[in-house]
């Protein structure tokens, strides 16, 4: 959560909140519950899937090019005037998306990123390399810290797993793919005057995943 100074009496607030409920052994009943640029997703074999749309005043079907705008917020949770609470339910099925996680995360943990591609692979880099969930969080802590310009909130939860050791099997190829794409991110260099288009190029080809649930942006 960010709070500027000018927005002190009506205590704003961004929101994201997912509330999960099992439908027998094979299906995950998701409510997505958001407000402002906080951010829900969830991340299965196909990779990072943002289900939430950001209340700002730009290219809200385009995370890439949020990135880049910096829109101002047009809805906050306050204490002063009305707010909005967007809501949308989704089904995640065994053989289909389950397993997987389903992340919640406020602009802070995200937006410091060139792109989200970069997000997903922090995710799973950092999976990667733990042995125990407590390593795995402060892996995280630790590299958002070397990033994040802001506050940020970053909640992941495991749906579907045996184990620890049976979520990183299970991400092992998404893991290769994602690396692969910032092989290619990477190859870019920064000082070239067409980077945000190499990288917009790299998006395009990245985002009919990312938006899946809500038809190719």
């Amino acid at each position: 959560m960010s709070v500027h100074s000018s927005f002190n009496k009506a205590f704003p607030t961004t929101m994201s909140l997912i509330v999960t409920e099992e439908n027998g052994a094979d299906s995950l009943k998701c409510e997505f519950i958001w407000a402002g640029d906080s951010r829900g997703y969830f991340l299965d074999q196909g990779g990072l899937c943002q289900i939430t749309v950001d209340d700002i005043n730009a290219n809200v079907d385009d995370a890439f090019q949020n990135l880049i705008d910096d829109g101002i917020m047009t809805n906050m949770v306050n204490g002063e005037k009305e707010f909005k609470l967007h809501y949308r339910v989704l089904e995640l099925k065994r053989w289909r998306n389950l397993p997987a996680m389903l992340i919640s995360a406020t602009d802070g943990a995200f937006s410091y990123f060139q792109t989200s591609m970069e997000f997903e692979f922090l995710i799973l880099d950092t999976l990667n390399s733990a042995k125990t969930p407590a390593e795995w969080k402060a892996m995280l802590k630790s590299r958002l810290d070397e990033i994040a310009g802001d506050d940020y909130v970053l909640a992941i939860g495991l749906f579907g797993f045996e184990n620890f050791k049976a979520v990183g099997k299970h991400f092992s190829n998404r893991y290769s793919d994602i690396k692969g794409i910032m092989n290619q991110i990477d190859a870019i260099d920064p000082k070239q005057p067409d980077r945000i288009e190499q990288l917009r190029k790299i998006w395009n080809t990245y985002k009919s995943a990312y938006y899946r649930e809500n038809g190719e942006k």
